[in-house]
């Protein structure tokens, strides 16, 4: 058992350590202060005890001092430091032992907490297939036409959703905004077309964009081809030339009756500039 007298003697962090010392020569040292660390530590992780606050409790010596009251005042957290750097204090062995000693249990627990924090790492979003919004078709002077682009027909109520969706991007979006090429995704060609689907992140949803091959001799405002377009796409339909027609909006200078066309994103800035970037990009 430890000599009390000797501990009488001690610095207040000795006083705290006396307690470790099994061989009672009244010096806590080598495997009892290995010892000491990890109760100490287990003490305030585990517990939840306030160890500073319990070395320092007592550490004021005089008359009647050194006793500890279960309160802690700031001249006893004084003392507590004073006593690592005053006479009799910890030899510069001692210190540097238990700052390895400390240093070594808080590596091994942080790389603890960032292998966890590793295995908990969301996974990349799966890109949602285009649904197919069935017969697109609608009756032109009494003949079937390819697509009723009318208001309120079936290609501007699936457009509809395109202009929602970028309106939200709009909003939550700034002009420069930083795209990266992680948040751009290639997917497999479709009817000859390359496609991409764009995930922001922030909790938007993605948005499908095709590369226009300009086979339907497609045009933009200026007048120049718009092959190597992106443009954003919601699903597919039934045309009069296929089931799996790309549903899309006419241009302003194709007549069209429901607002922007495919030619300007349908009206949304991001869209737009998501399609100069995703060519940047290489795509």
């Amino acid at each position: 058992m430890p000599d009390p007298k000797k501990n009488a003697t001690l610095p207040p962090w000795q006083k705290y350590l006396s307690k470790y010392d099994v061989d009672g020569n009244g010096i806590t040292s080598g495997k009892e202060i290995s010892f000491a660390f990890k109760s100490a530590a287990n003490e305030l992780f585990s517990k939840g005890k306030n160890v500073v606050s319990s070395m320092a409790d007592g550490s004021m010596q005089g008359p009647g001092g050194g006793q500890p009251d279960g309160e802690t005042t700031p001249g006893e957290y004084a003392m507590l430091a004073a006593s690592f750097i005053g006479p009799g204090g910890f030899t510069k062995g001692g210190i540097k032992g238990l700052i390895s000693k400390g240093r070594n249990f808080f590596t091994k627990n942080t790389s603890k907490n960032i292998t966890k924090a590793k295995s908990i790492v969301k996974p990349p979003y799966v890109p949602k297939e285009l649904p197919n919004y069935g017969d697109m078709r609608g009756v032109n002077m009494g003949k079937l036409d390819n697509a009723d682009f009318s208001k309120g027909g079936p290609v501007d109520k699936v457009l509809a959703a395109t202009r929602s969706k970028g309106a939200i991007y709009d909003a939550n979006l700034s002009g420069n905004f930083n795209w990266t090429p992680k948040m751009v995704r290639r997917m497999p060609d479709v009817g000859g077309r390359k496609m991409v689907d764009v995930n922001p992140g922030g909790g938007l949803d993605s948005q499908r964009f095709y590369e226009s091959t300009s086979l339907g001799n497609k045009k933009l405002l200026d007048g120049s081809s718009s092959k190597g377009t992106w443009v954003p796409l919601e699903g597919y339909g039934r045309s009069t030339d296929t089931k799996s027609w790309f549903i899309k909006g006419r241009a302003s200078h194709e007549g069209s009756v429901i607002g922007p066309g495919w030619d300007e994103a349908y009206g949304s800035k991001v869209f737009k500039n998501m399609g100069t970037n995703i060519k940047k990009m290489g795509y």
